[in-house]
């Protein structure tokens, strides 16, 4: 386990996948300070994969850029956590919402991720990650309630 999974065990947290430091970092705090949930941040695809990998949990949510470093994609991380039998909900937070748009479709995953504008729809993006870690904290709560009275 991770020192981030063994800090936030027990707790929603966010993963953050974008090549650009300075804009990883800015999101990373927009998202704490809007959801209160802890958020890991990494720059590959590799690094994703590791962290979801050794985390006691899956993420709540990954907020994923598009064009990564090295000819890699946001999609490339998506379908490696899909294939690696992860099943967290993954949103588009990019520059060139048009060209994820067109990859989705292209791989047949058509609409059912979300796509967020860098820049222009930061709040969108925040108030849609705090409904998920909202769902997150309930179903962490209902799966303790019955495992109390069981």
């Amino acid at each position: 386990m991770s020192a981030f999974a063994a800090r936030n065990a027990g707790q929603p947290w966010l993963l953050v996948v974008d090549d650009d430091p300075v804009t990883a970092r800015s999101l990373s705090r927009l998202l704490s300070a809007g959801t209160g949930a802890r958020v890991a941040v990494v720059h590959s695809v590799d690094d994703a994969l590791r962290l979801v990998a050794r985390a006691a949990e899956d993420p709540a949510l990954a907020i994923l850029d598009f064009e990564l470093a090295h000819g890699e994609t946001g999609l490339n991380v998506l379908l490696s956590l899909r294939a690696s039998g992860s099943e967290v909900p993954c949103v588009f937070h990019t520059g060139v919402p048009v060209r994820v748009a067109a990859a989705l479709e292209a791989s047949r995953l058509g609409r059912a991720y979300p796509i967020f504008a860098k820049g222009l729809a930061q709040d969108e993006l925040v108030t849609w990650a705090q409904g998920v870690v909202a769902s997150a904290n309930l179903r962490r709560s209902g799966t303790r309630r019955r495992a109390v009275t069981s």
